[in-house]
Formats: C-alpha cells, structure tokens, sequence
C-alpha cells in the first residue's frame, strides 16, 4: 500500500516537473530567448528548490516557482486542510495536524529533490548525445 501511494506520487511530481520544466523550454523557444540548457540543469540539480543569492536565470527562476507551488499546493494546503479536518472530526489538538503537514511537506520535497537530481542527469545526457549525435 505504501509503495503504490509513493509510486503513485513520484509519478505525480515527476510528470509536473517535465511539464513545467518543458512548458519554460517551449515558452522561451518562442519568445526566442536563448538559453542554456546545461546550464540551466546544473543549476536546478545543484540548488533545486533553493534560491540562494547570486545571479539566477528567469528560467531557473520561473521554474524554481512553478515547482514551490505545486509542492505548496498538493503537499501543503491539501494536507492542512484534510488534517484540521479529521482533528476536528476527532476532537484533536490541532497541533496535530500541523505536524502532520509539516511531515507530508518535508517527505515530499525530499522526494522532489531526488525527482529533480535524477531528472536533470536524465535531460543532460539526452542532450550530450543529440549534440554527439549532430556533430557526426
């Protein structure tokens, strides 16, 4: 049971970071808006959900934001809410639920972040051999 909801999860983040991060690709390719996508995915694997200081790209950026909302959303807001929920059906301490959340939310950036590292391996070395590939 554990390992369909954790299946069933990482499939979830991970068709939604392909999504964003393919949705940036596109909107800038459009846009014509050079960017670098090595770079780009090494810096989302080094610093995944982090912004730290220093000069960032509106791509990370944008990409940075998009990922924090989903993980706000899905793995925050509808937790709390389905937790104060229960704990009042129940007649708990609500503290309850927002630890509860907090442990959702932690567990599922850490699994984002790992998503996110293998993600990008996976992306660069798809593009290494497109590069190979129209060099030959």
């Amino acid at each position: 049971m554990l390992k369909l909801f954790l299946n069933t999860t990482d499939s979830f983040l991970c068709n939604n970071l392909k999504s964003i991060f393919e949705k940036t690709e596109k909107s800038y390719k459009n846009k014509n808006i050079q960017i670098d996508l090595f770079k780009e995915l090494k810096n989302l694997e080094f610093n995944s959900l982090v912004n730290t200081q220093g000069s960032h790209s509106n791509f990370e950026k944008y990409v940075k934001f998009k990922l924090k909302v989903l993980l706000g959303t899905f793995f925050v807001a509808i937790p709390l809410l389905s937790f104060v929920l229960i704990t009042y059906l129940f007649n708990l301490e609500y503290s309850y639920a927002f630890a509860l959340t907090f442990l959702v939310a932690l567990l599922a950036t850490m699994r984002m972040e790992n998503i996110i590292h293998k993600y990008s391996q996976k992306r660069q070395d798809l593009k290494s051999c497109e590069i190979k590939n129209s060099h030959d």
